[in-house]
C-alpha cells in the first residue's frame, strides 16, 4: 500500500471503507475508461448474510440476541434443550474487487477482499478453497487465462454469486431444519398454554417467528440488491466509451474462457432468482403462522378472560346471598317482643333468602322480557312518530334512524338471548324430570315390590329397594303437589279468557267488545258463498231453443254476479273498521290475518267462476243460434212457438235487463276487490 501514489491510495481506501460498510445502499459496480490518460478502473462490491459455524466463531458468548445490521448473532431455536454454544452465527459480509491497468489491457493490477466481520482469517481462507483456488504467493491462478484481465474479472464475479448463493442456502436450510419440529398442522392444542408448554408457544410467538421474518426480509433485499449489481456489470460491456483493443490471437485464445464466464454468471443468477422466491414463500409462510398463533392466542385470551369474568359473577351471586340473610339477622336481633326468636329468624331468613337466590338465577330471563318490553314500547313510540297526522317531519326521519339502531341493537343481544333459552330449557327439562318423571318411576318401582312382582333389573340391591320403599311418602307427596299446581294452572287458564274480557270492557267500553264479536262472527259464520241464485224455471220449447240457451247465459252471469256481491258485504262487514284503525296494535294479528285470507281465496274463487260463466254462456249461445237458424228453415213459425216466444219472452227481457252485471262488470268488480285486499 506505501509504494501506491497518493492518489491511488486514496481510493483504494475509499473502496476499503464502502466494503465494510455493509450498508445495501453501497452495493455499487463503477467502471472509468479515460483515452488521454490510458486509464481503465473496476470497482465491484457487494455484500450478503453469511452463515458461520459454530467452531468457526469461538466468541459465542460475546454476540447479540437478535440480529441487525452490521452485527452478528446466534440462531435462535425454539427447543430450550439446545445448548447456545452449538448454535450457527450469522454475520454480515462484504465481498468486492477493484481493477486498475491501462485501456490495452496489458498491464493492471487487482485487489480482492472478503470482509466477514471479527473472525480469525484462517475461517476466511478455508472457505475460499470451496470457490477459487489461492496459492502461498497470494497470486490467483485459473485453469485458463491468468493474464487475461477480462477472464479474472468474470471468474472474480462468478465468485462472489456462489457465495452469496451458498451462504443464503445454508441459512434457509438451518430454518427449515428447526421449523421441522414445530407442529405440522400449525394448529394449538389444549396442551399449548397450559403449564411449561405456555412459555414455549409464546417464545415461538414472539421471538422466534419475528426473527424469522427479519432475517428473511434481510435476504431478499441483500439478492435484489446483488442481481441489480451483476446486471449492470454484464451491461458494461455494451455502454463502455472506450473498449480494449484485442488482437486476433488474443480473441481466439481467451475467447472461449469469456463467454463460459459469462454463460455461468447468467445460470447463477437464475439460482439467485429461484433463493429470492424461497426467501419470499418463506416469509409467507411464517407470516400466514404467526398470523393464525396470534389469532388463537387472542381467541383463547378471551375465552380465558370470559371464564375468569363468569367466575367474578359467581362470585358476586355467592356473596350477594348473604344479603339477606344479614338483613334477616339484622331485623331479628332488633328487641321488638319476639315470644318466639328462633321461629321468627326462621320465617324471615328462609324466604327472604330463597326470594334472593331465585331472582338472581333467573335475572336473565327477567332481562329478556324487560328487553321484549322495552323493545314493544318503542315500536309504539317509532309508529306515532311515524303517523301521517303528525305535523313534525323531524320526528318522522327520527324513527327510521331509531330503528336502525334497534336492528343493529338487536344483533347483539342475540347471544345473551339465545344463551338465556338455552338454560331455560335444561332448567325445564331437570324440574320435569325431578318433579315428574323420577316420582312416577319409583312409585312403579315401589308397586312391583309391594306386589312381589320382578322389577326386571339385573343391578336392583337390597339396599335399593330398601330406599325406594322408604322414600314412596315423599314421590306421593311430589305428584300430590303436582296435581293440585295442574288444577291450579286448569283454573287460571279457564278464566284468563273472562279476565281478558273484563279488562277489554272495563278499559275500552262496551264498542270495543261489539267489535271484537262482529269480527269473531265474520271469521266463523260467513254467509253461504256456494248457494246459487235462481230468479224463475224456464220451460224448455225445441222451437226455442236458441232464446234458452241464452237465457241461462245471462242468468249464470247474474248468479256470479250476486255471488261476488254477497261475499263482498260478508267480508266488508268484518273489515269495515280496519280502514279507520291506524296502527296494527288495535287490532289483533290472529283476527285480521284470517280475514285477509278468506277475502283473497273468495275473491280468486270467485273470478274463476265469473270466467267459466262467461265461456259457457257463449257456448251455449253459440249453439243456441245454431239451432235457431236450422229450425226456421221452413220460412214459417207454429203457433206453439209462437207461444213459447211469447211465454218466454218477459223471462228473457227480465234476464236482459241484468246485461249490465254481466261477465264485465262482475270482472271490474273483482279487480276492484283484488286491489283493496292488497291494500288491507
Amino acid at each position: 500500500m506505501f509504494a501506491m501514489g497518493r492518489t491511488e491510495r486514496f481510493h483504494f481506501l475509499s473502496f476499503v471503507n464502502q466494503l465494510t460498510d455493509c450498508d445495501l445502499n453501497k452495493m455499487r459496480f463503477d467502471e472509468l475508461t479515460a483515452l488521454p490518460d490510458n486509464v481503465w478502473v473496476v470497482e465491484f462490491t457487494i455484500n450478503f448474510v453469511a452463515c458461520l459455524t459454530a467452531q468457526e466463531y469461538p466468541k459465542a458468548l460475546t454476540l447479540t440476541p437478535g440480529y441487525s445490521p452490521k452485527k452478528q448473532s446466534r440462531f435462535v431455536t425454539t427447543d430450550p434443550t439446545k445448548s447456545t454454544s452449538t448454535l450457527p452465527v450469522i454475520t454480515e459480509a462484504a465481498y468486492g474487487f477493484r481493477f486498475v491497468g491501462d485501456l490495452h489491457d496489458k498491464l493492471w493490477t487487482c485487489y480482492k477482499l472478503i470482509d466477514m466481520g471479527n473472525i480469525p482469517a484462517s475461517v476466511v481462507i478455508a472457505r475460499e478453497k470451496k470457490y477459487m483456488r489461492r496459492l502461498s504467493d497470494n497470486k490467483f491462478t485459473f485453469q485458463s487465462g491468468s493474464q487475461q484481465r477480462k477472464c479474472v474479472e468474470g471468474a472474480l464475479v462468478l465468485e462472489g454469486l456462489e457465495m452469496v448463493y451458498d451462504n443464503t442456502e445454508t441459512i434457509l436450510d438451518i430454518m427449515e431444519q428447526e421449523e421441522d419440529t414445530l407442529d405440522p398442522n400449525a394448529v394449538l392444542t389444549a396442551s399449548d398454554l397450559s403449564g411449561e408448554n405456555y412459555f414455549s408457544t409464546m417464545n415461538k410467538h414472539s421471538t422466534y417467528y419475528p426473527w424469522v421474518l427479519q432475517c428473511c426480509t434481510v435476504l431478499k433485499a441483500k439478492l435484489a440488491g446483488v442481481d441489480d449489481v451483476v446486471n449492470r456489470w454484464i451491461d458494461a460491456e455494451q455502454s463502455r466509451r472506450f473498449t480494449p483493443r484485442w488482437s486476433v490471437k488474443d480473441q481466439a485464445e481467451h475467447g472461449p474462457a469469456i463467454r463460459r464466464n459469462m454463460e455461468e454468471i447468467k445460470r447463477k443468477r437464475r439460482q439467485l432468482e429461484l433463493l429470492a422466491r424461497r426467501v419470499q414463500t418463506k416469509i409467507d409462510s411464517v407470516t400466514t403462522l404467526k398470523d393464525s398463533l396470534e389469532a388463537e392466542l387472542s381467541l383463547r385470551e378471551a375465552r380465558t378472560s370470559t371464564q375468569q369474568a363468569n367466575s367474578i359473577g359467581l362470585f358476586t351471586v355467592v356473596t350477594v346471598v348473604f344479603l339477606p340473610l344479614s338483613f334477616a339477622t339484622s331485623v331479628v336481633s332488633i328487641d321488638l317482643g319476639w315470644t318466639n326468636p328462633v321461629r321468627s329468624l326462621m320465617l324471615i331468613m328462609f324466604p327472604t333468602t330463597i326470594g334472593t337466590i331465585l331472582f338472581l338465577l333467573n335475572l336473565p330471563v327477567f332481562y329478556h322480557y324487560y328487553s321484549e318490553a322495552t323493545g314493544l314500547l318503542q315500536e309504539w313510540l317509532r309508529q306515532k312518530m311515524l303517523d301521517d297526522a303528525s305535523p313534525f317531519a323531524f320526528w318522522k326521519s327520527k324513527a327510521k334512524t331509531l330503528k336502525e339502531a334497534e336492528n343493529r341493537t338487536r344483533l347483539l343481544m342475540d347471544d345473551q338471548i339465545h344463551q338465556s333459552e338455552s338454560n331455560w330449557w335444561y332448567w325445564h327439562f331437570f324440574l320435569v324430570f325431578v318433579l315428574v318423571s323420577l316420582p312416577v318411576k319409583q312409585l312403579q318401582f315401589a308397586f312391583k315390590l309391594v306386589r312381589g312382582r320382578p322389577v326386571g333389573g339385573d343391578y336392583d340391591g337390597i339396599l335399593k329397594k330398601l330406599l325406594c320403599l322408604l322414600l314412596t311418602p315423599l314421590w306421593i307427596l311430589i305428584l300430590l303437589l303436582d296435581y293440585i299446581v295442574l288444577l291450579v294452572y286448569c283454573a287460571l287458564d279457564s278464566a284468563r279468557r273472562g279476565i281478558y274480557l273484563a279488562t277489554i270492557y272495563l278499559w275500552k267500553g262496551r264498542k270495543q267488545m261489539e267489535r271484537e264479536r262482529d269480527a269473531k262472527r265474520a271469521i266463523e259464520n260467513p254467509k253461504d258463498e256456494d248457494e246459487d241464485i235462481y230468479v224463475g224455471d224456464y220451460h224448455y220449447d225445441s222451437d226455442s231453443e236458441y232464446d234458452y240457451f241464452e237465457a241461462s247465459a245471462r242468468l249464470e252471469e247474474r248468479n256470479a254476479t250476486r255471488k261476488l256481491d254477497v261475499v263482498r258485504s260478508s267480508i266488508d262487514s268484518g273489515l269495515s273498521r280496519m280502514a279507520e284503525q291506524k296502527t296494527a296494535s288495535d287490532l289483533p294479528y290472529f283476527w285480521a290475518r284470517p280475514i285477509r285470507i278468506m277475502r283473497l281465496e273468495h275473491i280468486k274463487k270467485l273470478s274463476k267462476k265469473v270466467d267459466d260463466a262467461e265461456n259457457n254462456g257463449a257456448a251455449r249461445t253459440e249453439n243456441g243460434r245454431k239451432s235457431a237458424s236450422i229450425r226456421s228453415g221452413g220460412g214459417s213459425k207454429s203457433t206453439k212457438s209462437n207461444r213459447s216466444k211469447s211465454s218466454i219472452g218477459p223471462k228473457i227481457s227480465k234476464s236482459v235487463s241484468m246485461k249490465d252485471a254481466g261477465p264485465s262488470s262482475a270482472k271490474e268488480t273483482a279487480i276492484e276487490t283484488s286491489e283493496a285486499a292488497k291494500q288491507c
